[in-house]
């Protein structure tokens, strides 16, 4: 589009109170990723008082760094996962 068609459909759009930019790439959003997304909710305030991992597998480190305060509950029904499931509640607040 060159930039005469870009600037008339700007104005088009700002005729009706709209405004018309550029979407940021998804390595540019800050909610791209899942960490991005907790921090974000961490960020706003968000605290919930237990969290609830199902399917705990190797460990979900995202949410457990996001909210390390917050108390974990882990399950696991695979059983080669189990002793990662015991490791991770060792070392986060979690049952």
């Amino acid at each position: 589009m060159t930039a005469s068609a870009t600037h008339l459909v700007v104005r088009r759009f700002a005729a009706f109170g709209l405004e018309l930019c550029c979407k940021p790439s998804a390595s540019e959003s800050p909610r791209a990723s899942m960490r991005g997304a907790l921090h974000e909710l961490s960020s706003v305030g968000f605290q919930p008082a237990t969290f609830m991992d199902a399917g705990v597998a190797t460990q979900t480190l995202e949410f457990y760094e996001s909210f390390p305060s917050v108390r974990f509950l882990l399950t696991e029904p695979l059983a080669e996962f189990e002793p990662f499931r015991q490791r991770i509640c060792v070392t986060y607040r979690s049952s």
